[in-house]
């Protein structure tokens, strides 16, 4: 069996996944849409190919360069974990049609499961797509230059599959990141304005002790306060902005 894993913007994921697969199959292969001489030397020191395609949708053609005497699976790399990978390779292909699309579980596409044509036109997209298994006899008519439409033999499916704990906790990590996705907003703006207020009331401040000589405690300490709660809003800010991005790229790149 061949595995095949796309990626596109998805760089720090390839090592693992590919090092992971090697334990279950000895053909690996990596396809990229980003030109980079990162990918192919990762790929090179992992002994596996390296395809590039500047079509992100065009994955699909890197099967006619495949023998026909293997399966061959389409993985995506952005919507699979380790335990995902095991997953799949534990299912008992020799029940499965020539060709299986398993697409991603999103609303569209829970929308559309009974229809072939919708589903043939989902499948063309890379975002619509979990992982795709061919057997011999889908690889070698793919590979002849028939598409997916001129496959009889074809099953669509949803992709029901979660990661359990991490799927819960990268849920909840979401949800939380969505309510609070914009910290310069939340924090940022009313630091702003408390800082320009502090430097009305110190210019309110420092006219009145030119005149009288005096200043007056509480009005002291207004401004001294609305000064520090302004910095400490905007210090959040930024640190929750920073957070935020770090959090996201974790969970954008890592799976587990």
């Amino acid at each position: 069996m061949h595995v095949s894993f796309i990626c596109s913007n998805q760089i720090f994921k390839i090592s693992s996944f590919v090092l992971y697969a090697k334990k279950f199959v000895e053909s690996v292969s990596v396809i990229a849409f980003e030109s980079s001489e990162i990918y192919s030397k990762y790929c090179e020191k992992l002994g596996v190919d390296f395809h590039f395609s500047n079509i992100e949708d065009d994955f699909y053609s890197t099967i006619s360069s495949k023998n026909s005497d293997e399966e061959f699976i389409f993985i995506n790399i952005e919507d699979i974990s380790f335990k995902k990978l095991e997953h799949i390779f534990s299912l008992d292909f020799k029940t499965f049609k020539d060709v299986e699309v398993n697409l991603s579980n999103n609303k569209n596409n829970r929308k559309i499961i009974g229809n072939r044509e919708k589903c043939l036109k989902n499948s063309k997209n890379l975002k619509n797509i979990t992982w795709i298994y061919f057997n011999k006899n889908g690889l070698e008519k793919f590979g002849s230059g028939a598409t997916l439409n001129d496959l009889p033999s074809i099953n669509f499916n949803l992709d029901y599959f979660e990661n359990s704990n991490y799927s819960k906790v990268a849920k909840k990590v979401e949800i939380n990141i969505f309510k609070l996705n914009k910290p310069l907003l939340f924090f940022g703006v009313p630091g702003i304005l408390l800082i320009l207020s502090s430097f009305i009331l110190v210019s309110n401040v420092v006219s009145k002790y030119e005149s009288i000589d005096s200043v007056s405690l509480g009005t002291a300490i207004i401004t001294i306060g609305t000064t520090v709660i302004g910095i400490l809003s905007l210090m959040s800010a930024i640190i929750s902005y920073v957070l935020g991005k770090q959090t996201e790229f974790l969970l954008t790149n890592y799976s587990e």
